[in-house]
């Protein structure tokens, strides 16, 4: 485990979370390619605004639910279908949930302060006309076909 002299930045390079356990004023922490599968003890960390957790094994991701803080979240390259867990992270502003097994994304049609999204390689087809009201900046890598799909789901 690295700690930043200010104490606000943690990288973890194994699976053991319990490390983290009292640190609940730490804003920024990386995980990412590590064999984490359990993120349960991130729930009590409710000052993180910034959080690494791509390459790594997470399906299950309600633990996030809690951690209202954060404006960045990185969970590419998992296993993580169910995105129902990030509708209520409302100050989130960049977003990366490439590579996972995604298919519903209207979790994430109120997160209105969302500016950066990437969610290539997820198999999601489509999603309800005016449940998606953001503003995005950056969109990475859609297919024609999804990009077609948010904009058709974009309130006007």
């Amino acid at each position: 485990m690295r700690l930043s002299r200010s104490g606000e930045f943690v990288h973890v390079q194994d699976e053991d979370l319990s490390l983290l356990s009292g640190l609940t004023n730490l804003a920024s922490l990386g995980l990412s390619h590590n064999r984490i599968a359990n993120i349960s003890p991130l729930a009590e960390l409710t000052g993180l605004t910034r959080l690494w957790l791509w390459d790594n094994l997470i399906e299950d991701i309600s633990a996030l639910s809690g951690l209202t803080n954060l404006t960045f979240l990185d969970l590419a390259l998992n296993n993580v279908e169910d995105i129902s867990a990030l509708s209520g992270l409302t100050n989130l502003m960049a977003l990366n949930l490439a590579a996972n097994s995604i298919t519903d994304i209207s979790p994430l049609s109120g997160l209105t302060n969302l500016r950066d999204l990437d969610l290539r390689g997820n198999p999601y087809e489509s999603l309800p006309k005016g449940d998606f009201d953001v503003e995005l900046v950056f969109l990475d890598s859609f297919t024609d076909k999804q990009k077609d799909i948010l904009q058709y789901a974009a309130k006007r």
